[in-house]
């Protein structure tokens, strides 16, 4: 192979493009135009924003373009304990939901493969919560664990729970509101496609999706703030 590699080889010749080449390019262009205007411009924004210094006439509130890079500095020392905080939940929560997930993905892909209805049937109870809002669903959940809901009053009654104690501002909340609200992604994108035979090189690929790709939780806002303690729990 080595021979080969260093021997002579043959000239390839150019290949111009296709019309099909150049439609599809025709119709990706709304598609970046739109990450363009939405995602990249933004964050550009922000960028900048996150470099201004306070302005040299003092008045409050106002900020002039600069390259302060000491705002991050100060930003880590003075939310250390958030950042942290943070990523600790994420790593939490990321472990929890591949320990839920996987074996449900391998049921689904690999027990119930010769169970179409079976097979069916789960499938669609994993894509159901798609149809409702995230939004939605975790504030469905703030009421579940309201102080004065039927799941803490029979938790109380049965003496599972004192009767001053709380779920909602606590950090286990958090971490189920972050792990309910992700698990069917990482059910869909790093389960069942790469359950159907238990190797370390099909689940490792599935893991990096699930770790890098469907859970940003250290950014997740919507689950600290609704079921959190309502103030700064996280990044």
């Amino acid at each position: 192979m080595a021979f080969v590699a260093l021997g002579p080889q043959a000239p390839v010749a150019s290949q111009k493009p296709t019309k099909t080449g150049r439609v599809a390019l025709y119709l990706l262009l709304p598609g970046l135009f739109y990450l363009g205007l939405f995602f990249l411009t933004p964050l550009f924004s922000l960028i900048l924003t996150s470099l201004k210094a306070p302005s040299a006439t003092g008045v409050i509130g106002r900020y002039d373009v600069a390259l302060e890079i000491g705002n991050y500095g100060y930003a880590l020392g003075q939310y250390a304990p958030q950042i942290f905080r943070s990523f600790s939940f994420a790593l939490i929560a990321t472990v929890i939901a591949l320990a839920i997930s996987y074996p449900i993905a391998y049921f689904i892909g690999v027990t119930a493969r010769n169970r179409p209805l079976l097979k069916g049937m789960l499938l669609t109870l994993v894509i159901a919560p798609f149809f409702i809002s995230m939004l939605l669903r975790t504030f469905a959940w703030k009421q579940i664990f309201s102080n004065d809901s039927w799941l803490l009053n029979t938790l109380k009654d049965i003496g599972l729970m004192g009767a001053d104690s709380y779920i909602i501002g606590t950090d286990f909340a958090v971490i189920f509101g972050l792990v309910y609200n992700f698990i069917p992604f990482t059910i869909g994108h790093g389960g069942i496609r790469i359950v159907k035979e238990i190797e370390i090189k099909r689940v490792v690929p599935g893991c990096e999706i699930h770790v890098c790709r469907e859970h940003p939780r250290v950014w997740e806002f919507k689950s600290p703030v609704m079921v959190g303690r309502g103030g700064l729990v996280s990044f």
